[in-house]
Formats: C-alpha cells, sequence, structure tokens
C-alpha cells in the first residue's frame, strides 16, 4: 500500500476509535448508540454524492426514519442536559467511523487487497505488539488508552476528577506499568 494512502486510513481510523471512547464517556449510552446509528445515512450520502452509487425509495425512506429516531433521542438527551462538545464528538466518530467504512473498499479495489492484507498493512503494531509480547502485555497495552481518554477528558474536556479517582488511577497505571 502507497504510504499515504496508510496513512489516510490509519489516521481515519484512529480518530475514528479515540471519538467514539470520548463520545461514550461524555454522552449518555441510549445518545452514544443511537448517534452510531447515523453512520448508516452518512455512507449512504457519501456513496451516492461522491461514488455514484444509487439507492432504492425503500432504503432512502429508512434512512430518514433513521434520522427521526436519532433525532428524537438526541431532543430527549439535550434535555438531560447533554453536552455540545458530546454532540460534536458524536458528529466526528460517526464522520470518521463512516469514512474508515468507505476507505476499506477503496483501499481494497484501490490497490487490489484482500481483507487480510488490508489488516495487516493498517495494522502493523498491533500485529508487532501480539507477535513479540504475550496477550496479556497486549491487554496492558490496550487499558492504557482508557486511561489516556480518561486523562484526556479530565485535560482537555472539562471532566470532574475527584482526588480517589485520580488516586484510584495512578494505581491502574502503576499496576500496568509494573
Amino acid at each position: 500500500m502507497p504510504f499515504n494512502d496508510l496513512v489516510l486510513f490509519t489516521v481515519i481510523a484512529d480518530i475514528s476509535i479515540l471519538t467514539l471512547n470520548l463520545s461514550l464517556m461524555l454522552n449518555t449510552v441510549s445518545f452514544y448508540q443511537t448517534a452510531k446509528l447515523l453512520i448508516i445515512p452518512f455512507v449512504c450520502f457519501v456513496e451516492s454524492s461522491f461514488l455514484g452509487r444509487t439507492f432504492s425509495r425503500e432504503v432512502v425512506s429508512s434512512i430518514v426514519l433513521v434520522i427521526c429516531g436519532v433525532a428524537v433521542v438526541a431532543v430527549q438527551d439535550l434535555q438531560l442536559d447533554i453536552s455540545l462538545g458530546g454532540m460534536l464528538l458524536a458528529a466526528v466518530s460517526v464522520v470518521s467511523f463512516g469514512l474508515q467504512q468507505i476507505f476499506v473498499r477503496i483501499m481494497q479495489q484501490k490497490h487490489k487487497l484482500s481483507a487480510h492484507e488490508l489488516l495487516s498493512n493498517t495494522a502493523p503494531a498491533q500485529f508487532m505488539c501480539l507477535g513479540r509480547f504475550s496477550a496479556v502485555n497486549f491487554q496492558v497495552l490496550g487499558h492504557s488508552n482508557t486511561m489516556l481518554v480518561l486523562l484526556g477528558g479530565w485535560a482537555f474536556l472539562g471532566d470532574t476528577i475527584t482526588g480517589k479517582k485520580l488516586c484510584g488511577m495512578m494505581l491502574a497505571v502503576s499496576g500496568m506499568v509494573w
């Protein structure tokens, strides 16, 4: 895979994972799960607008129904004091996850790659880690992401972090490092 395509794909995938985690942290579970349904209309919009794909009247009608359902949940959650930042993160996660899914197909067709070949091109650090370390080490690295998301929420998004919570996080990170 050419380096530029590799970087584009992995950056969008990383943004998708990060924003999905942050969206779940900032939003209610119902809004988070329902907002993810907007990936369907987003993908359909991009594919019809830029890739020449057409959809039946039934599919378009079902997309309108999805959008209406998400709007109802969003309005309800706004009354529960959902944050604008949380809604923006949900929107970015929808766009980035949708683009990632679209790029899977585009990259496979463009570079004549199977699903396994695309994965091995875009996730070498994951494979290196699994190949060189145990599954426990891999889990520790994965959970360090959770700690970074929690700290990022405190540092950049104004989450409240109590002394006990900070102490617990420091203990968990110390245990992972150890």
